[in-house]
């Protein structure tokens, strides 16, 4: 992700991006080999022995789609659940309704997803001349998009720089579809397929959480520290909390 991310162009990074890259490769290769030979009951063997629309998945695309769904699913959803969980403990009174109402995790998700979003910047090239803001981008360049400006634009989102779950100006029934009122997902045909796994994901994870843990608060001495344009999330959350007695993990 420090890769993917490196807009400066650091070299060291690019280094590590590009070890990384080959050691997963090397990691993984001989897995997707060894669920070709043996079969087994996990998301690797579906992609071996999947057929779609009578085509077989190569090595090369599972490795790809093993790299995709470790940084696009597992790099987000970990910066979702720690700024949402955040933003609930800023604003108390909302933390209550959600530990009240968890049918309210789903909005306080969204509400996060357009307050502190993890995917900051997305990347579009321009198929053909676009004009915007008295200006003019000619085809064929790249441009960086800023997802968390957008969704702190006043001319479409009231009070934009107010965590509020219960906004009246976005469609909570809609935030996780192509309709979507903010733009974290992004929007049109390059939407984000992976928009209701990360549901689902967070949704799991804050009930388990709001479940297992009472009296959550932020440790003694932390202080919040945000990093990343590409993605973006905190550096670390120490919590205080009462473990509930009667919690089990399932």
């Amino acid at each position: 992700m420090a890769f993917v991310s490196n807009i400066t162009g650091d070299e060291e990074k690019n280094r590590r991006g590009m070890a990384a890259r080959v050691e997963m490769g090397e990691y993984l290769m001989p897995k997707i080999a060894e669920r070709r030979a043996n079969p087994g009951d996990d998301l690797l063997t579906a992609m071996v022995t999947k057929e779609f629309d009578g085509v077989q998945m190569s090595d090369d695309d599972i490795r790809g789609f093993c790299s995709l769904l470790l940084t696009a699913g597992g790099e987000t959803t970990e910066k979702a659940i720690t700024l949402t969980m955040r933003n609930l403990l800023d604003h108390p009174e909302q933390m209550a309704e959600v530990r009240a109402d968890r049918q309210l995790i789903g909005s306080a998700f969204a509400e996060t997803l357009r307050f502190t979003g993890p995917v900051q910047m997305i990347m579009r090239h321009t198929d053909e001349p676009v004009e915007f803001s008295g200006g003019k981008v000619e085809a064929g360049y790249t441009l960086e998009l800023l997802l968390g400006a957008a969704n702190r634009d006043p001319e479409a989102f009231s009070e934009p720089d107010r965590f509020n779950i219960h906004r009246t100006d976005m469609e909570f029934d809609k935030a996780f579809t192509a309709a979507a009122d903010h733009t974290a997902f992004a929007l049109g045909r390059h939407f984000c397929v992976g928009s209701m796994l990360a549901r689902a994901e967070l949704t799991v994870a804050m009930d388990a959480l709001l479940d297992a843990m009472d009296d959550i608060a932020y440790a003694d001495g932390y202080e919040q520290v945000e990093t990343g344009v590409y993605t973006r999330g905190l550096t670390s959350l120490p919590l205080t909390f009462t473990p509930n007695p009667d919690f089990v993990a399932e």
